[in-house]
């Protein structure tokens, strides 16, 4: 419901709504693109086994948000997805 009503709203202001798929995002890096759980070192560090890339893992995991929406709106493709915690990537901001 929740989704329905940013997409209304969106499309009343003349943006797009672009629902990501958050998984693998914070195992996922951002350099390398390597997913790997030992990637994950902590709550809070990020490492790459393969490229060495050392992050604060809620950033690491906010750019691979980030490129997948920005992939999204270069293919001109809406993905839906239906889980319990979504990231949302806009053009416009959405005013509720």
């Amino acid at each position: 419901m929740f989704k329905d009503f940013l997409s209304y709203k969106m499309n009343w202001y003349g943006g797009d709504l672009i629902l990501i798929n958050p998984k693998n995002t914070s195992i996922k890096c951002s350099i390398c693109s390597h997913v790997a759980k030992e990637n994950r070192k902590s709550l809070i560090k990020f490492q790459c086994v393969k490229c060495k890339h050392t992050e604060n893992a809620d950033l690491n995991a906010s750019k691979n948000i980030l490129a997948e929406g920005h992939s999204v709106i270069a293919c001109g493709v809406e993905v839906l997805v239906s889980t319990v915690k979504q990231e949302l990537q806009t053009r416009k901001p959405a005013v509720v």
